[in-house]
């Protein structure tokens, strides 16, 4: 995965990005369906050099997933200042995700929906990303993060599992395909 960094961005292009958050319409349910706008998060690694963690979002009732990072591994406990930069990074990946349709460029326009509710795969990351959230400026019933329930969890490590091994299937065959 050789993705660069998340870079930092610009504080003009943060409050810009919150602001086309705050803007989406929430529903109950996904555009593609009739299942819930619940989503659910978790750093997850991705081992392949340089290693990495990737934000990955999914919505257990539709199957739906997306990914975003790389962002580094932390080799040691993080300050409380690297935390909060961390957690920042992940709530601007979060609201990327969002704006840009979870990267579906051919989905129709109303397909840019903000969830209606969100939980992360653990009780330290729903604090502390909801905690980014609110001092980023997100609409208050979106700085709520809930943490996932045992079936949720469940559910993102499989679905993360399968698109891991999708990714790594997709890497041998695009490296065999160059050296042919």
């Amino acid at each position: 995965m050789n993705l660069p960094p998340v870079p930092t961005l610009p504080e003009a292009e943060v409050r810009s990005l919150v602001q086309e958050f705050n803007s989406l319409p929430r529903r109950h349910i996904v555009p593609t369906g009739p299942e819930p706008n619940h989503w659910v998060f978790g750093l997850h690694v991705v081992p392949i050099p340089p290693a990495g963690y990737l934000l990955f979002l999914v919505n257990p009732a539709s199957r739906l997933v997306h990914g975003l990072g790389p962002l580094p591994i932390e080799t040691r406990p993080l300050s409380a200042e690297e935390a909060h930069d961390r957690a920042v990074k992940v709530a601007v990946l979060l609201l990327k995700a969002f704006v840009s349709k979870l990267g579906r460029t051919d989905a129709p326009e109303h397909h840019k929906v903000a969830p209606w509710d969100w939980a992360a795969e653990d009780a330290e990351l729903a604090a502390a990303v909801g905690g980014a959230l609110r001092a980023l400026g997100v609409r208050t019933e979106l700085c709520n993060v809930g943490t996932a329930t045992e079936h949720e969890r469940n559910y993102s490590t499989e679905a993360f599992t399968k698109f891991l091994e999708n990714l790594v299937r997709n890497m041998r065959a695009a490296r065999e395909a160059r050296s042919t």
